[in-house]
Order: structure tokens, then sequence, then C-alpha cells
């Protein structure tokens, strides 16, 4: 592409607009705000009923959602005999990286879904409509897609990848991948570092967060002095890289120790009955609510109604972990204090007493001594609430993030 010569830009996502997601919309809108001629391509067709309907309209817009995958396999003769015919190269280049993911990747139903998405999506909308830049948000299965429509179509590449897709595929699945792309984009230095020392990958890699809206997470006029009950909130449900069981067993030593609390669980309630089972032997079950999914308007009040956000954080079965957690810099960002336990990408965010409160993972005793501190130490809780936002405000605010992702882009001769 000439230099300064407008991009023509395609995002690729797996689900969107999902509420669950919320780190996919925001980048989304970033690049929006920045001015780039783009088209959203998206694999799901969301039925997110907690979005605000102009809002999810407003969004579905500017997405073009794929057909089932039923209808692909039915079409992919077609697909293939059309893409031979306008970008020969295109087919043989596609059917290659087919190949080496297929001996690569843990899960191969996803690798046949992708090329066949990704030669549907070359054929009928980049080729056509001279797609020139793909931005594919996840390295999973969007990330597989993505590259598929690159190879196919000629368009150029970037992934932006979060730990969740990072650590559950393959290193070999993930170099395969990286290299079609002319540069990916990471969360943390956690995950770059991880993504840096795999032998052989070739892009350049950069770190970047979205950030949050200073002006929708605004910073209370009043810190607030806590009193008993003590509102104690998770974002993020039952997922197991949240370690709850750590949690409850903490919770549950601060109620031996006479403290009284209520703790409040958003997100997904997959394994309701296990976390359900295990705060009634601890005797607890009757201070917990497990809130569900919320819009983002019944998750800022729920975030203005407590006193502290509890994050744990364990490496799954999987390889599933924590990046930097967007409910982490959100609670730093309203003033809302942080105990979280160290892992992942997490000490990134929060600086041991001085932005919040960090232990080691997987000791309760700690968890629940840290916790006590944060709440009833007036002057250290009040410190590390002007230094958390301070934080915020200095490195990952909404403004501050479209100027990086703007110098990143135009670094790789992207231009809106």
């Amino acid at each position: 592409m000439e230099k300064n010569q407008a991009t023509r830009l395609g995002i690729i996502v797996y689900d969107y607009p999902k509420l669950t997601e919320e780190f996919v919309v925001r980048t989304v809108r970033l690049l929006a705000q920045m001015g780039y001629n783009q088209r959203v391509y998206s694999v799901q067709h969301t039925h997110d009923r907690l979005i605000d309907p102009d809002e999810l309209e407003r969004l579905r817009q500017r997405t073009c959602y794929l057909p089932g995958k039923g209808w692909l396999i039915f079409l992919s003769a077609w697909t293939a005999l059309k893409l031979l015919c306008l970008h020969p190269s295109g087919l043989f280049r596609s059917l290659r990286l087919f190949f080496q993911l297929l001996f690569a990747a843990n899960h191969r139903n996803q690798t046949l879904a992708g090329v066949l998405y990704g030669q549907y999506l070359a054929v009928n909308y980049l080729l056509p409509y001279g797609i020139s830049h793909l931005c594919c948000i996840g390295s999973g299965a969007a990330g597989t897609l993505g590259a598929v429509a690159a190879q196919a179509s000629g368009a150029d590449l970037n992934i932006f990848a979060a730990a969740g897709d990072l650590f559950t595929q393959t290193q070999t699945e993930l170099l395969v991948k990286a290299n079609v792309t002319s540069f990916m984009l990471v969360k943390s230095e956690y995950d770059r570092q991880y993504l840096s020392a795999i032998k052989g990958i070739q892009p350049r890699i950069y770190t970047f967060f979205p950030g949050v809206d200073l002006e929708q997470y605004s910073f209370p006029k009043k810190i607030r002095v806590p009193k008993p009950p003590y509102r104690l909130l998770l974002v993020g449900g039952l997922n197991a890289k949240n370690n709850l069981p750590v949690i409850l067993e903490a919770l549950a030593r601060l109620k031996q120790q006479n403290m009284d609390w209520t703790f409040t669980v958003v997100g997904g309630k997959n394994g309701e009955a296990a976390l359900l089972r295990q705060a009634e032997e601890l005797g607890i079950q009757d201070r917990i609510r497990l809130a569900g999914i919320l819009s983002p308007e019944a998750l800022l009040a729920e975030f203005q109604r407590s006193h502290l956000l509890l994050a744990g954080s364990r490496i799954t079965a999987t390889g599933d972990r924590h990046d930097m957690p967007d409910a982490i810099v959100e609670a730093m960002a309203l003033g809302i204090p942080v105990v979280a336990e160290r892992n992942g990408a997490i000490a990134e965010l929060l600086e041991h007493e001085e932005t919040g409160m960090m232990v080691e993972p997987d000791h309760p005793e700690e968890l629940a001594d840290a916790i006590r501190l944060m709440l009833e130490d007036d002057i250290t809780r009040e410190m590390i609430i002007f230094k958390a936002r301070l934080k915020i405000e200095g490195h990952f605010s909404h403004g501050r993030r479209i100027a990086d992702l703007v110098d990143i882009f135009e670094e790789n001769n992207l231009y809106a």
C-alpha cells in the first residue's frame, strides 16, 4: 500500500456485539473513532437482550453476518471454484495454510470451519469490495478465519490476541497464524513475552489495551468510608480462572472473625451448583448473591454500590488465565479499591500497597488479611484509591489509547 493511502479495513470477530466481550466492542469503537472506513464481519449473530436496542441496532448496521456452517459446506465447492477464477494463488495459499493448521491445532473442526468461512469471506466480500487490511480480534476461531481469509484474498492481516486465546492453543498453531500477519497486538507485556518467546515468531508484537472512558467511569467527588455490612464484588462470573473456591474460603475466615459482609458475583453462572454447595458447607450461602450478566448501566451501578473488588486468579487445566481484566481497570477508575491474587498480567495493573493489594494465589488466609486491611485501614485504602486513579488517567484512558493505536497503525502504513 502506498504511504498515506486510506485503508479499507475489515474487522473479524466471532460473535458481535456481545455484552460479555466488552473488550471486543471497545476495540471496534476505537477503530471507528480513528476514522477508518471499516466493516465488521461476524460468524455469529448475537441475541444479547441486555444491550440497549438502539445501541444494538447501531452496532449491527456496520456488521455483516456470515451464513451458518451448513450453508458454507453446501457452497464450499462453488466458493473454491469462484476463488480459483478470481484469485487462483489465493486458493492455493489458503489451502496450504489449512493443512498447516490442521496438523497443528487442538480443535480440527474449528480449523475446517475456518477455511470454509475464510474462503467464503474472501470471495464474497474482501475481493469484491477491495478490503486491503484485516484486523482479527481474537487468535482462536476468529484468528483461523482471518488468517485463511487474508491468504485467500491477499489482504494484509493483524491479529489482536488475548490470554484466553494465546494460552489455550498449541504454540505451533499460534506460530502458523502469527507468521501470516504483518503485526500482532496483545493486551499485556505478560502476553507479549510469551508470544515473543515462541521459536520462529516473525511479526512485530505490540502491547495495547483499549482503555476506559474516564467520563463514563468518573472518580467520585468524595471517597466513601466503608461501613459494615461491607459490599464485596467480583466481575467475571464463575469461570475457573477466577479461583472462587479460594475466595469463598477467605470470606468464611472473615465471617469467623465476625466481619459482616455480602458478596456479589457478576457474570455467567456456569458452575453455580458447585459454588453454592461449597458456600453452604462453609456456612456463608446467605451472604452470596449471583447477579448473572448485567447491562453496562446495571454493572456500573453495582460497582458504585460496592466497597471492594475481588479478583481471584489461577491458571486452569486448559491453560486459560487472566491478562488484564477490564473489571480491575474500571474499578480503579471509579475509586473502588482492588484486592487480587498475583497471577498472569494482573501485576501490570496493580502494584502491591500502591495501586491495590496483591496476594499469592491459593492462600485464603492471606487473601482474608488483605481484604480486612483494605476495608479497615482508612489511610492505606485512600492512598491506594488515589494512586490507582492516577495510574488509569496516565496509562489507560480512552483518549490516550486512541493515540497509541493510531501510532501503531500508522507505523504499519495503515491510514484512515
